[in-house]
């Protein structure tokens, strides 16, 4: 079947969130919270040594303490300036978040650098590529490293080491400062599972919450400056480690939400960074199977995905504002004719690689070529 489906997933260069989870529409303000305790709090030095937590039981979100004081600084600088930083940006990302806020959103590959005028972003970054190293080895002490590995559509060979990644600067703008109407969530962003292998990002004073297998929401509100949290996403379970499902099982994704900022805080500004993989790519471990499942396969199955894409397809086609148009790499085009539904809208370029949306949906490529198929 031709895909005419718009697709909120994961490029070679881009990530977005993934499942909505309908189980969480209560407000992340209402529901009972436990602090960071309720989850793995591991050490720079610990992180390489994953297998002795593995044989305790789940790792797959965890905050990584003990950064150096260059990253702690260069942290609090990029949240004093972001906001400043992004109002001298003209174009940039701009959505309104489930709590009538808004967020405003940098992004950038592994190719190309952050703004300019946030300068004290390398520091964080240069954080970042030492934290993804050392998980890097503390995967090594759990897995073989061939089950860190896939084969590309040329025949080579990657290892999650090397895997391509997407950046986002955040700066999140409180809902008290417009008049934009707040969905019945009321919370910033709605518990949502990412779809890329694994996520880092940096902490807030009103932070990320995420919910465990036992169904606790935990609060990473007091997670200090000096820290990351390292979240896995659907594709390390589902797609990376498929041929193994007690390893599979123990890196399952991890559900989490961005709460509504109180009052007195205007801003909330947040790094992020999520590694991917080709569309094409078949983990090396898994490509005898019969019927390899590559990484695009992962995203493209039904459930609950099905909704996170009606989701994005409705809010790229209000922002053109009719039904017959909807937007594909920043501008409004005509649905084709012969897509039967929301699920069959796919927004591409000349190599089939995913374009980015439209304001409200950040995932995709930033280039020319990408047209509605």
């Amino acid at each position: 079947m031709k895909l005419c489906s718009i697709l909120s997933l994961i490029s070679t260069v881009g990530f977005t969130f993934g499942s909505v989870q309908d189980d969480a529409v209560l407000s992340v303000g209402s529901a009972n919270l436990v602090r960071e305790t309720a989850i793995l709090s591991v050490s720079i030095d610990e992180l390489k040594n994953l297998k002795e937590y593995a044989a305790l039981g789940d790792i797959n979100a965890m905050v990584v303490t003990g950064l150096s004081t260059e990253y702690s600084n260069a942290l609090n600088d990029v949240k004093k300036n972001g906001p400043g930083c992004f109002d001298s940006l003209p174009g940039l990302n701009k959505r309104v978040t489930d709590d009538g806020g808004e967020r405003r959103t940098f992004a950038y590959d592994n190719e190309s650098n952050g703004p300019d005028c946030l300068p004290e972003i390398t520091a964080v970054e240069k954080a970042f590529d030492f934290v993804h190293q050392e998980f890097i080895k503390g995967l090594e002490s759990v897995v073989d490293r061939s089950s860190l590995e896939w084969t590309n559509n040329d025949a080579s060979v990657t290892n999650l080491a090397d895997a391509p990644f997407k950046s986002h600067i955040h700066v999140y703008e409180n809902s008290k400062r417009f008049d934009h109407q707040a969905s019945l969530d009321g919370s910033t962003v709605p518990f949502h599972i990412d779809n890329g292998l694994y996520l880092l990002l940096t902490p807030s004073s009103v932070g990320l919450v995420i919910r465990n297998k036992k169904g606790d929401v935990v609060d990473l509100s007091d997670v200090s400056s000096d820290s990351m949290i390292l979240l896995m996403g659907s594709a390390m379970s589902d797609w990376l480690f498929q041929h193994d499902n007690v390893v599979a099982d123990q890196f399952a994704a991890v559900p989490h939400a961005v709460p509504s900022m109180p009052d007195d805080v205007h801003f909330r500004t947040v790094f992020a960074r999520m590694r991917v993989a080709p569309f094409d790519a078949i983990p090396t471990a898994s490509k005898q199977s019969e019927t390899p499942t590559t990484f695009k396969d992962v995203f493209l199955n039904g459930g609950a995905k099905e909704k996170t894409l009606n989701r994005f397809l409705r809010d790229a086609t209000e922002e053109c504002g009719n039904s017959t148009h909807t937007m594909c790499w920043m501008s409004c085009n005509p649905i084709p004719t012969g897509c039967q539904g929301e699920a069959d809208l796919a927004c591409l370029n000349n190599t089939e690689t995913q374009c980015k949306l439209s304001s409200i949906n950040d995932t995709g490529v930033h280039g020319k070529g990408c047209e509605l198929t």
